[in-house]
């Protein structure tokens, strides 16, 4: 599921995007289903916000991953982990301009 909600107020706006994913099978294998890799679920949110300085420049700030969730892979049971991946939170700082 995917939620995103923004709001701008004359010069500044500022947006949330939510993205749940929940248990999925990502690797089949046909010898048994305690080898079959599974997806744990995770929410992911991102954060941004800008600002018009003109019409033609505005600056603005995004941050993807805000609460560093983790992507956690198991085999067959979820106490069964194989891998997990920390992806890191991001930072982008960004200029648009029209000339």
């Amino acid at each position: 599921s995917n939620l995103s909600l923004s709001w701008r107020y004359r010069r500044f706006g500022t947006r949330i995007n939510v993205n749940r994913t929940g248990d999925y099978i990502n690797a089949f294998t046909a010898t048994g289903s305690g080898r079959n890799q599974y997806t744990l679920q995770r929410t992911v949110v991102n954060w941004g916000c800008a600002y018009q300085l003109r019409p033609a420049l505005s600056f603005s700030v995004d941050v993807g991953n805000i609460f560093n969730e983790a992507q956690t892979f198991y085999r067959g049971v979820t106490d069964n982990i194989s891998e997990v991946r920390i992806p890191g939170v991001t930072v982008t700082i960004g200029v648009s301009g029209r000339f």
